[in-house]
């Protein structure tokens, strides 16, 4: 007997409001599809979600959306333009470091907003784990954006979050302890963040791909 199928409508049209209302743009346009073009401050794609009643899809699509709509309200591109740094493994930290800083803003305003973010977090780790060798190591972006989180959100993580925490919390927080301890202070200024971000990718030893210091 086949599987009933679910009309995924209602689901789209919650979650494009739901966006909409959280990253403040009336205007903004929300598409399902697999395969994303990259967004921008009017569009923003998301997964596909299957018409067979998936939770685990749903789950995903929320905090997906959330995070998307944070990153749009919370981010300015021009402070990003400004500080970002030039080679390809300081940038992805640069990157992750900041949608950690737009999640944790709009997080302790909108908690369920930050549980949904969390719960397709931990969705993404289980996977990781579940598919990688036993001796490869969570990605290191992956981790200090969640260790930006916990630190400033100040929530309990999942248990596989935390299992790729671990691999790195200590050394992150060996290497850049002083820096790290000042980013509650400038969680709310993405221009302060982002100084801050460049001196922890250089306590990472990553400091050689920062590029010039911006004036």
């Amino acid at each position: 007997m086949n599987k009933k199928k679910f009309s995924t409508e209602p689901v789209k049209k919650a979650l494009s409001e739901t966006t909409r209302a959280i990253s403040k743009k009336n205007d903004l346009t929300i598409n399902f599809e697999n395969e994303a073009p990259k967004n921008n401050q009017n569009t923003i794609q998301l997964s596909r979600i299957s018409n067979d009643n998936s939770g685990n899809d749903i789950i995903f699509a929320r905090g997906e959306a959330d995070s998307k709509a944070l990153y749009i309200r919370y981010h300015d591109e021009s402070i990003d333009q400004k500080y970002a740094p030039k080679g390809d493994i300081a940038l992805n930290l640069f990157n992750e470091m900041e949608k950690a800083r737009c999640e944790a803003v709009g997080g302790s305003i909108y908690p369920g907003a930050a549980k949904n973010i969390e719960n397709k977090i931990e969705k993404q780790s289980k996977k990781f784990f579940e598919k990688s060798d036993p001796n490869q190591k969570f990605p290191l972006q992956d981790s200090l954006k969640l260790l930006i989180k916990k630190k400033t959100l100040h929530f309990k993580l999942s248990e596989n979050s935390q299992k790729g925490l671990n691999m790195w919390e200590d050394f992150i927080l060996n290497e850049s302890k002083s820096n790290f301890s000042k980013i509650l202070s400038s969680i709310d200024n993405q221009e302060e963040f982002a100084k801050l971000s460049r001196n922890i990718i250089k306590d990472l030893g990553y400091g050689d791909q920062l590029g010039e210091e911006p004036e």
